[in-house]
């Protein structure tokens, strides 16, 4: 779904246009993917992390970058760590400055591997309200993770699957309020 490889016979379509042919500023403003493994530039820190994909692909200017992504940042308690570089953070901080970077291009979808693999509880809360209030504002989430306790604070549905094949789906209120999307189990 994020266009990171190339699929043998299916298209990804948005709109009936492929994913893959937009260009790229159409497309990030289209689809925000958080991998797993955060997968930030380690040659810069967190703020450069976040605030340069909006000057290259946005055009924005530094200063009005760097604002945007402090306040985005600070929302995930990452503003201590702004001039931290990749390998000077824990899992769970890279994790949430990737999610900052993402979600700072203001993406109508946002896809997340495994977004609370590496964090703590507390940490795991923080993004997880930040998922609702994304989910709230419009914005589609779909997530894929096997951590059922943080799908249940933020879904109220569930689709499992195993082999690519839907084996259950699961309705339910979630723990922070109203409707949310999609959780995915592969």
């Amino acid at each position: 779904m994020a266009g990171l490889e190339k699929t043998a016979h299916d298209k990804i379509l948005y709109f009936g246009r492929p994913l893959a042919s937009l260009p790229p500023k159409e497309r990030a403003r289209t689809a925000g993917f958080v991998h797993q493994a955060a997968a930030l530039f380690p040659h810069m820190t967190v703020l450069e992390n976040c605030a340069r994909p909006m000057q290259v692909l946005l055009s924005m200017t530094r200063a009005g970058a760097e604002t945007a992504a402090l306040r985005l940042l600070q929302s995930l308690g990452m503003e201590p760590f702004a001039s931290s570089y990749p390998f000077e953070l824990s899992g769970g901080q890279q994790q949430r400055a990737a999610a900052a970077r993402a979600l700072l291009l203001d993406p109508k979808y946002l896809l997340l591997d495994e977004p609370s693999s590496a964090l703590d509880p507390e940490n795991g809360m923080l993004l997880a309200k930040l998922l609702w209030n994304q989910r709230n504002s419009g914005k589609g989430i779909i997530v894929s993770s096997q951590d059922m306790a943080f799908a249940k604070q933020v879904y109220d549905r569930a689709v499992f699957l195993e082999d690519g094949q839907v084996v259950e789906t699961w309705d339910g209120p979630p723990a922070l309020g109203s409707r949310t999307d999609m959780f995915l189990r592969s």
